[in-house]
């Protein structure tokens, strides 16, 4: 069952991120990658409103610190109009009268949009009357940047042209295949699978991701220094590797979300089959996310050729249901709840994380199961 929901499904952001882990990669000691906003905005994530972080992810900038100074960086994946250029040019002049020594300045922009450089179309001098003549909010970039220059126009001049000189721009034809060169030797390209490797790098971006999203929902920067960053390699590699692919589940579970709303999961059995277990839904929403969970492992280790741990996983657990079933028929307490209960409570020394073990049990109540390992909550002749 595919989420509903999920950072995947944020087009800007998600592309963002993904920039910012291909600038992580070029991080050394005492060096340092930050993703913050230009704005105070706050952004309030909710799953079933998956355009917000979308709309909003353009209030933020990365700013690549090194001993040298600082790099702002923009990410557009999109088609821009002149008022979207200005607004950047906007952003930076208050970002080069800033305390911060800026040196560099980067656009990146997906090239499937065919966007001109259109950010230095006008001059200094014709900004800087359009500047000193509005009367916006005093919260507005215009009014900021007016404040600042005091009727100076040597000062907004010479940003102005700090910028100019210090700009780059960058079309991206395939962020991916970018990712996949760049992190060849960091995550040992040549000595591990194929798919080992792609796993180590959709660790990464989903660790990033999740690092990022906590800080800006609080509406504070992120960094990432470089003793951050290896740590975080290492983690991976370790969970990574030809033996075992393994997503750390808090990492999983922030980023993929079930809306009980979707008519295909509100029509599965899993989710009938939860209905007799449980009356909250949140207990089924969590339980979901463990097939979900569980679903991503099992795909990771097929496609790494290691369908012989998933047949142990779902046989050893199916043997645990049919245990748990007995007893309680013993007890004479044979009910949905107690037959998923006790189940969970037998556990499986084959698993990773309890997590993983949970999500088995309910990934084996799916209609298209195999009969001799279905399992069933409710017995079939009980079912709506």
């Amino acid at each position: 069952m595919a989420s509903n929901g999920g950072i995947s499904s944020l087009s800007g952001f998600a592309y963002q991120i993904k920039v910012f882990v291909y600038y992580l990669e070029k991080l050394q000691d005492n060096m340092e990658i930050g993703y913050e906003t230009f704005e105070d905005v706050a952004i309030k994530y909710k799953p079933d409103d998956l355009e917000y972080i979308d709309k909003k992810c353009v209030d933020f900038n990365s700013l690549l610190k090194t001993s040298k100074g600082i790099t702002a960086i923009q990410v557009k994946k999109k088609k821009l109009d002149a008022k979207d250029f200005k607004q950047l040019l906007y952003n930076w002049i208050l970002l080069e009268m800033s305390d911060d020594p800026i040196t560099n300045y980067i656009l990146l922009m997906d090239s499937s949009y065919n966007n001109s450089d259109l950010i230095f179309d006008k001059s200094a001098l014709t900004i800087y009357d359009e500047i000193v003549q509005s009367n916006e909010d005093v919260k507005s970039l215009k009014s900021q940047i007016k404040n600042i220059i005091d009727n100076d126009f040597s000062k907004f001049e010479n940003a102005y042209n700090n910028i100019r000189a210090n700009y780059e721009f960058k079309e991206i034809v395939d962020m991916d295949e970018m990712l996949n060169q760049v992190y060849g030797k960091t995550f040992h390209k040549p000595s591990v699978n194929s798919k080992v490797y792609e796993c180590r790098i959709k660790a990464l971006l989903s660790k990033i991701t999740c690092e990022i999203m906590e800080s800006v929902v609080k509406n504070k920067s992120y960094t990432c220094k470089y003793d951050d960053l290896i740590h975080f390699l290492e983690e991976i590699c370790q969970d990574i590797s030809d033996k075992e692919i393994y997503t750390d589940f808090s990492i999983f579970k922030s980023l993929n979300h079930i809306s009980l709303k979707d008519t295909e999961i509100a029509m599965s059995r899993q989710y009938k089959q939860l209905c007799a277990c449980f009356y909250s839904e949140n207990k089924i929403e969590e339980h979901l996310v463990y097939e979900q969970y569980y679903n991503d492992y099992k795909l990771g280790n097929l496609e790494n050729m290691k369908k012989y741990k998933i047949d142990t996983i779902e046989d050893t657990t199916y043997s645990h249901f049919t245990d748990a079933k007995e007893y309680l028929n013993n007890i004479n307490n044979d009910k949905p709840f107690f037959r998923l209960d006790e189940t969970k409570k037998r556990g499986n020394s084959y698993t990773l994380n309890e997590q993983i073990y949970y999500g088995s049990a309910i990934h084996l109540t799916k209609e298209d199961i195999e009969k001799k390992l279905l399992i069933s909550w409710k017995d079939v002749k009980d079912e709506y």
